[in-house]
């Protein structure tokens, strides 16, 4: 499309020109990871491999949140309980030696 066709276009219609083309911006990008997947999963066949093998099929991103073992139990009320991660719980304040606590 040449700089002199647009210059003859009004408003709305580059607002709806610049609509079509995001829309065909996102439908290409669909359709090119579509077949880079199906390009990569035939490679990792030929190999032996699955993709999830190639690649690691688990959580996305850094470092996942998993939970952590309780370290510290309240004696009195066993729904106390820390981790030993984080600030120190208001139960275990002013006590210097926190082992007769451990679980």
């Amino acid at each position: 499309m040449k700089d002199n066709l647009l210059d003859k276009m009004n408003v709305r219609e580059l607002r709806e020109l610049k609509t079509r083309i995001d829309a065909a911006i996102t439908a290409r990008q669909t359709k090119d990871r579509a077949e880079l997947k199906q390009k990569m999963i035939a490679l990792a066949e030929e190999a032996g491999l699955s993709l999830d093998d190639v690649i690691g099929g688990g959580r996305r991103g850094g470092r996942g949140k998993g939970s952590v073992a309780v370290k510290y139990r309240h004696p009195d009320d066993a729904s106390l309980t820390w981790t030993g991660r984080g600030r120190r719980p208001r139960w275990l304040d002013g006590i210097s030696n926190i082992e007769k606590f451990r679980v």
